[in-house]
């Protein structure tokens, strides 16, 4: 990795040709840097930027937005290419290692190519994997991985079409195998593909944003590195220190008393106490003694004074879960409370002043309960000076991975058995096997992260003792029932089979199309992918990765120095001639 000398921005990825950094400022590599943003060779510094950037908009189908500059506001609207004004926000397909024999690389991700010819290759030693959070930089690495290429092509309609080597690894896409090539729509590609290569490694295939690739806010007690955690992690550290009320909403199972305390340890009374109530477990006869607190004798059993939670979080936050749940008669104070800053203990003469900072959460429609008549608009209205929407964990397969991960790691040291997730020897097997997690990642988890800790905890207790959690023990019938139930996805059909093509017309295609790949496929009747596939194989065709100096050297010689003469002459295309010799740093 190197940085940019103007900018500072680190780049990912580097084919060694010159180009300029992200924020339109000075020479770097070729590459994404760690704020996000595609960078290639340009003409210009400004065309660089708009012109990739230009690209991957079509691509994603969406509005291009010109790149920020560092220091303003990430939410800055800006003038876009063709007009109008936008947010940044430009899906792009990426994949990400949920599972390895070395669990320190699952998360590592890497951007797949998405323009030039929009190949990216993937082998045991192509195609380095990156650590979001920066220093390691590496290939899959894993002996048992062939160094025959797995090929993804990423299409301008936002489709990924994968194509495997005969002789490489087998390749299965959500538990079927992938035999030549197959194409995963746009749609597919957003909810995340997994990709099991060998029985050691899984890949999931899914998109990010610009914004959400680079470097993130990390921690907070929270696991997870997808564009909505990561959007989640920068809302949660904006508003943490503004002393407002904060209406956390999603589905049970998402966490957010997780995300509450992240707002508690942040704010200016992370000092203070934090009181965690769920509403849905006080009893509505009780409710108002317990929120805000008792005489002593207000009430047969008050044998002593209680201050209640609002007193119990006085100076700190107290946390209401399932507010959805609180009586109707309790939601009126609730709201006088928090506009006046005064509760009323039962059984005293006069209010008691109470400083506290309100978080609520639910999993309700709490629309639908105003116009029932289940819930006050004016408390709805006052809890809502901040909100916060926590994805399902469906939304975000690219955290599965860790999640699990991060359960495991904490039930096998709880029972003793830590040595489990180490990097295993060459000869064994991994405890965890790659296909659990390949079907742990199709599952559609509808209690959410609760749910996937609770299979932690079931693999643990059922085989944390054992070498590896065998194939036949049953844990896959958890995913059954939700592959009866999971919604239709939107489907590509595969990609055509290729017929028979002799070399000899593969040969006078590419000539007649001065050997540039994509005419040649369509001269032919196939595919980009398919024809690279079939170059890749092929002992005989040219390819001008296996061009050595000296031979670019003579031909360059023999052509007066004429690049597209000597291509001609190598019977590789110009563009691939010119990419092998900024390789070789030739003229």
């Amino acid at each position: 990795m190197q940085a940019s000398p103007v900018c500072g921005c680190i780049v990912l990825r580097s084919t060694g040709r010159s180009s300029i950094c992200p924020a339109g400022r000075g020479p770097t590599s070729l590459g994404l840097c760690r704020r996000g943003i595609l960078v290639g060779p340009g003409r210009s510094r400004r065309e660089l930027v708009e012109r990739r950037l230009a690209r991957l908009a079509g691509f994603a189908g969406r509005p291009y937005a010109a790149p920020m500059r560092p220091g303003r506001d990430e939410e800055k609207t800006l003038k876009s290419v063709g007009g109008g004004h936008h947010h940044v926000s430009l899906p792009f397909p990426v994949l990400t290692i949920a599972c390895h024999p070395d669990p320190e690389r699952v998360g590592d991700r890497r951007p797949l190519v998405v323009d030039g010819d929009g190949r990216t290759l993937v082998s045991r030693s192509e195609g380095t994997f990156a650590a979001p959070e920066g220093g390691r930089d590496e290939p899959l690495g894993d002996r048992r991985i062939s160094r025959r290429p797995l090929t993804l092509m990423a299409t301008e309609s936002g489709a990924v079409e994968v194509v495997t080597d005969p002789e490489g690894t087998p390749v299965r896409a959500r538990g079927e195998p992938i035999d030549g090539s197959r194409l995963f729509s746009p749609t597919e590609v957003m909810q995340g593909v997994d990709l099991e290569l060998g029985s050691r490694v899984v890949l999931l295939l899914h998109s990010l944003t610009i914004e959400t690739f680079g470097h993130s806010p990390t921690g907070l007690g929270l696991v997870g590195q997808s564009g909505a955690m990561t959007l989640l992690r920068r809302r949660i550290i904006r508003v943490a220190r503004r002393d407002v009320t904060v209406l956390l909403r999603g589905e049970s199972g998402t966490g957010k008393e997780l995300v509450a305390q992240a707002l508690h340890s942040l704010s200016s009374r992370a000092d203070q106490p934090f009181v965690s109530v769920n509403m849905a477990a006080v009893p509505e006869s009780t409710a108002a003694s317990a929120l805000f607190g008792h005489a002593k004798g207000s009430f047969t059993g008050a044998a002593t004074a209680s201050e209640g939670y609002f007193g119990a979080a006085h100076g700190g936050t107290l946390f209401l879960d399932e507010i959805g749940e609180a009586p109707i008669e309790i939601q009126v104070a609730l709201l006088r409370a928090l506009e006046s800053g005064e509760v009323q203990p039962v059984g005293e003469a006069r209010p008691r002043k109470v400083d506290v900072r309100l978080i609520a959460a639910t999993d309700a429609d709490l629309e639908r309960a105003i116009d029932q008549g289940r819930f006050r608009r004016g408390l709805f209205e006052r809890l809502r000076g901040y909100q916060l929407e926590i994805a399902p964990l469906r939304d975000r397969s690219e955290d599965i991975g860790l999640l699990l991960l991060h359960f495991l790691t904490r039930e096998l040291a709880a029972a003793d058995y830590p040595a489990r997730l180490v990097l295993p020897a060459e000869d064994q097997h991994p405890w965890l096997p790659a296909w659990l997690v390949a079907a742990v990642l199709r599952y559609r988890w509808p209690g959410n992260v609760r749910e996937l800790r609770n299979l932690a905890s079931q693999l643990v207790i059922d085989w944390g003792d054992g070498a590896e959690i065998p194939a036949d023990g049953g844990v896959e019938s958890l995913f059954e029932v939700n592959a009866k139930t999971a919604p239709a996805i939107e489907r590509q059909p595969p990609a055509p089979a290729v017929r028979e093509l002799s070399e000899e017309a593969i040969m006078a295609a590419l000539k007649e199309s001065q050997w540039r790949p994509a005419p040649a496929a369509t001269a032919l009747g196939i595919s980009r992918s398919s024809l690279y596939a079939i170059i890749q194989k092929s002992p005989t065709i040219p390819k001008a990765s296996a061009l050595d100096r000296q031979a670019i050297e003579q031909a360059l010689a023999a052509s007066d120095g004429d690049v597209d003469a000597a291509a001609g002459e190598l019977q590789v295309s110009e563009r691939a001639l010119k990419l092998r010799m900024g390789e070789l740093e030739i003229g």
